[in-house]
């Protein structure tokens, strides 16, 4: 397993910043192309793992490196990856899975969502014939590291994940964040987290949340007993609410400057990968507007005492 013939390469948060990293984001018709003809054309088999905090390709087979190359050409819009990224062969691609799994280069130090998702992406790449023996042995070893990290050590005791970073920065950004009225966009797997991740902390009073398709926040507000907002109203509804998280993978801006009025929310959060809010929000006076790379900074200290309890 640890031959030449594994290969990874990507970008994440360790080299580059979220204005770098939504350049190489993948959409799941992005994976489909790959998984469907770009893998078999170079005879690879492998997995994208595609998040707000990286792009990765794990590989094994005999042409990874024109698989990476097909990426910088139709993905990177003619930026070299290696520039803000990294290439990882051999035993250091498999350690680099086993690493990123077991959330050790998670922007969110121990962060126990990342091996969901690496598990996810794997079995879609699957789904659609990208996988082999080898990739599948690599990904269950990686998930058993995991599972003996968390068992095993203190590395990934308590809370640690991009959604409930962005919780403690609410609870730090809101003076009365208790009683604040806070609408979420997008019901993705962020959105859910965090929703989650609210409601355990003061129960679901004043939380409403949105979403592109209307039933699937609909059917989410009637289980959490919170609020819904049809995906047509909830602009001309900010001055509502006290402070608006963004966890949408729309291709575009979802929200500017120019669609507030004079009362509007007070503290913006986008976790969403491509960015959704455009930046223009954060020269509103009085307004605070954070994405991931800036919220991750409010629990660090927490958290960097876990590199000391690794074995």
């Amino acid at each position: 397993m640890v031959g030449d013939s594994w290969y990874s390469f990507g970008i994440s948060f360790r080299n580059s910043s979220v204005q770098e990293r939504q350049k190489f984001v993948f959409s799941e018709e992005d994976l489909e192309l790959f998984y469907e003809f770009v893998l078999p054309k170079h005879e690879c088999f492998g997995f994208i793992v595609s998040t707000c905090n990286r792009t990765t390709f794990f590989l094994h087979g005999k042409h990874p490196d024109r698989v990476e190359k097909t990426f910088m050409e139709t993905m990177s819009h003619g930026e070299d990856v290696l520039e803000v990224g990294y290439r990882c062969i051999g035993i250091k691609a498999v350690t680099h899975l086993f690493e990123v799994g077991a959330g050790m280069d998670s922007q969110i130090l121990g962060d126990f969502e990342i091996i969901g998702q690496l598990r996810r992406a794997f079995q879609f790449s699957k789904e659609h014939g990208a996988s082999s023996g080898e990739i599948e042995r690599g990904v269950n070893c990686a998930i058993h590291f995991s599972r003996r990290v968390k068992n095993e050590t203190g590395f990934s005791s308590g809370t640690s994940s991009t959604s409930y970073a962005a919780l403690r920065f609410l609870q730090f950004a809101l003076p009365d964040f208790n009683q604040a009225k806070i609408l979420i966009v997008g019901i993705g797997e962020i959105g859910h987290k965090t929703l989650d991740n609210i409601i355990a902390v003061r129960g679901s009073e004043n939380i409403t949340i949105v979403n592109r398709t209307d039933e699937t926040a609909r059917i989410t507000a009637r289980e959490k007993s919170i609020n819904f907002l049809p995906w047509s109203k909830w602009q001309s509804t900010l001055e509502s609410f006290d402070a608006v998280i963004c966890a949408s993978r729309a291709p575009q801006y979802i929200l500017s400057a120019d669609d507030l009025t004079h009362e509007h929310p007070k503290v913006f959060v986008d976790l969403s990968m491509p960015t959704c809010l455009d930046p223009s929000l954060g020269d509103i006076p009085g307004v605070t507007l954070v994405h991931v790379d800036d919220i991750s900074s409010f629990i660090e200290e927490q958290l960097s005492s876990r590199i000391d309890s690794l074995p």
